[in-house]
């Protein structure tokens, strides 16, 4: 297999896994907002005691260390939600298995290097679509470069371009 064809099928792997892992932790994140949002169970009025408003009214912005906390523990969240991905998915895009000789075993036997595998690919996927937009672009400007290249061999050559 050359070297473009095993990109081409390493980058397809990580996007989709990536895609889903954004999916399942976006799901799990609108799943907490409404648990946290959820309503709850109101007093009767005769025992509620006059508070002004200010002491009810929560402060509308949150720390920076609220802010910072809140970050990384989506973060972690997504890191663990691509785990499970490339658990579910029973997939290596990094060969981490197949380089260290453990493909005869199943999927449901944990060993090392499916671990490593599980957890390596599950923190790269965890990044993100904006990680996988830039690898994207680099791969799309790669190949036009490559493009012009041969173009530029195939005009000295007095043949037509390949691509435009």
């Amino acid at each position: 297999m050359d070297i473009g064809a095993a990109l081409t099928i390493f980058v397809t792997q990580m996007l989709g896994l990536s895609i889903a892992a954004e999916r399942v932790t976006e799901t799990i994140k609108q799943w907490l907002k409404s648990k946290a949002s959820a309503p709850t169970a109101v007093a009767p009025a005769a025992t509620v005691p006059a508070v002004p408003v200010a002491a009810v009214v929560p402060a509308t912005l949150p720390t920076p260390q609220a802010v910072a906390k809140r970050t990384a523990g989506y973060q972690f969240l997504a890191f663990l939600s691509g785990m499970l991905v490339v658990a579910l998915a029973h997939v290596d895009p990094l060969q981490i298995v197949s380089h260290w000789g453990a493909v005869g075993k199943p999927w449901s036997t944990i060993h090392l290097p499916r671990v490593i595998s599980i957890v390596v690919t599950g923190l790269l996927v965890s990044g993100g679509s904006s990680a996988w937009n830039n690898i994207l672009d680099l791969l799309s400007a790669a190949k036009v470069n490559n493009e012009q290249i041969a173009n530029a061999v195939l005009a000295n050559a007095n043949q037509p371009p390949i691509a435009a």
